[in-house]
């Protein structure tokens, strides 16, 4: 089960607080999904992720432009591969059985996020701090 901690932070508040809440809103819904089965209720708590995590691309994309980070294009289309992905772990619910689609979606959450921050993130940290952000 992921849980925040502090070495999810990368010292921008904005940013670890918006990562704070993707990793508080990954655990409810494993939480959510080792209680309740069905995908009536989770497809609406992955949606809710998704909307927040696409909130923080563009902050974060927004942060990047401001200091011009010159891996910006690589990290937009990162959030656009993750964006993509996402939408056909959706769509898979609509055609495949639901155990699938939950255990796709803790996978998918659970690696993502913890290695967005962990690393992606952590490139274009120090490049705002060195810059001055």
């Amino acid at each position: 089960m992921l849980e925040w901690n502090q070495n999810l932070t990368v010292g921008i508040p904005e940013i670890d607080e918006q990562h704070e809440r993707l990793v508080t809103m990954a655990g409810e819904l494993d939480a959510a999904m080792r209680t309740d089965y069905a995908t009536h209720t989770l497809r609406p708590k992955f949606k809710e992720l998704l909307e927040l995590a696409a909130a923080h691309f563009k902050t974060e994309e927004k942060l990047m432009e401001q200091y011009g980070f010159p891996g910006l294009a690589k990290h937009r289309q990162d959030h656009g591969a993750i964006t993509m992905q996402a939408k056909e772990i959706l769509e898979k619910n609509e055609r495949d059985k639901p155990l699938p689609y939950m255990m796709g979606i803790l996978d998918f959450v659970g690696n993502w996020l913890i290695s967005h921050i962990q690393n992606t993130d952590r490139e274009y940290v120090a490049y705002l701090k060195n810059s001055g952000g």
